[in-house]
Order: C-alpha cells, then structure tokens, then sequence
C-alpha cells in the first residue's frame, strides 16, 4: 500500500509539474509575443520608423522631380544658346547691352536713396 501511495504521490507530482511547466511556457510565449509586437511597431525599424522614413522619401522624390525639371529647362536654355539665333541675340541684348548699328541705346540712371552718403 505504501507503494501504491509513493505512486501515486509521484504521478501527482509529475502531473503537477507538467502544468506548472505548461504554464510557463505559455506565458512565455505570450511574453515573447509582445515584445515582439512592441518591437515591431516601436522598434529602430518599427512602425512608426518605416512611416517616417517613407514620408522622407517622398519629400525627396518630390524635390528630385524639381530638380530634374529645372534641369530640362536649363537644357532647353542651352540648347537655345548654342543654336537659336534669336536667343543668342536677345541674351547679348540683354547682358552685353549690344545694339545694331541703326539702334539708339538710351540709359536711365537710377535713382540715389534719399539718406545715403
């Protein structure tokens, strides 16, 4: 009968350690479960990163696509440059101040600033 008892205290013990360890391992795992989820929405790569990195790269491909267009229109400038005469004239009208020969350039000083020395 004492061996019956021994037995039967064993299973009880064995059948109590297998739920203690069962719920260990349980919570374990719930505990693992958030920090990864906590991880994956507030971690150096989280969430919220990735939506502040994506918002920057969308601010810079806003001002690569204005930058590309200045530049095809500074392309389209040079381009006139080199092979408008038209634009080559109003560019040398404009900075070299030239005239054809029957023009007559006429100069408005400018105004001094009442005030200055």
């Amino acid at each position: 009968m004492e061996s019956k008892s021994k037995t039967e205290l064993a299973a009880k013990a064995v059948g109590w350690a297998y739920r203690v360890r069962r719920r260990a391992a349980t919570g374990a795992a719930a505990v693992l479960a958030l920090l990864l989820g906590y991880y994956v929405v507030a971690g150096q790569n989280g969430l919220h990163a990735y939506e502040v990195k994506r918002n920057e790269n969308q601010k810079l491909q806003q001002q690569i696509d204005a930058i590309r267009q200045q530049n095809a229109q500074i392309q389209q400038k040079i381009h006139a440059l080199k092979n408008d005469p038209d634009t080559i004239e109003r560019e040398a009208r404009e900075r070299l101040h030239y005239a054809r020969p029957d023009e007559v350039i006429v100069t408005i000083p400018r105004a001094k600033k009442s005030g200055s020395k």
